[in-house]
């Protein structure tokens, strides 16, 4: 009998009593180029140093939470298929929710895991504070290993917003560089 992701999931965390949050540290990776209103943009949200504390573990599941205060919205997430993850999203009604088995083993040494790709749309001016948070004391949420059972997290990363240049201001530009150059002797 085949047990389906969500499902071995949901008896690994039955099994586990949720453990304070390892070494491993989450980051937030914004577009290095400008964002305007109206902009879509890409966000890496990565594990660093995954295994630390952990050695031989593996990491079954993981799944989190994104909030942007309204300032942008949130389109969509992939998860690291690579690794072998299958988004398991529209199972658990998190934004980002993925599950591999039997795991993603220690390779040993420094471990860094690309969990996500977020795509977000700039709503408005200003800088604005994104947040990935996993709560340790839900059962479906946080980085899920084999030994070392449940670990929330939450990691912030601030991110500019610049107004859209208004056309009138670029054919304000335009005329203003074309009456340059027909001054110019030549």
């Amino acid at each position: 009998m085949r047990i389906s992701p969500l499902s071995a999931m949901l008896v690994m965390v039955a099994a586990f009593v949720a453990q304070p949050a390892g070494a491993f540290q989450i980051s937030l990776a914004p577009p290095l180029r400008p964002i305007t209103v109206g902009d879509s943009f890409k966000v890496l949200v990565s594990a660093e140093d995954l295994f630390a504390g952990r050695a031989g573990d593996s990491l079954l599941a993981y799944a989190f939470d994104v909030e942007t205060a309204g300032a942008a919205s949130f389109d969509a997430a992939t998860v690291a298929t690579a690794q072998g993850f299958a988004d398991d999203s529209g199972l658990t009604g998190l934004d980002v929710s993925a599950s591999a088995f039997p795991g993603f083993a220690d390779p040993g040494g420094t471990t860094d895991l690309l969990l996500s790709e977020l795509t977000l749309t700039a709503l408005t001016v200003g800088p604005f504070a994104l947040t990935v948070s996993a709560d340790a004391a839900d059962p479906f949420q946080g980085l899920f290993f084999l030994v070392d059972g449940q670990a929330g997290f939450s990691e912030t990363v601030p991110i500019p917003v610049q107004a859209a240049p208004s056309p009138g201001t670029v054919l304000l530009l335009g005329v203003g560089l074309a009456a340059l150059v027909r001054r110019r002797p030549g």
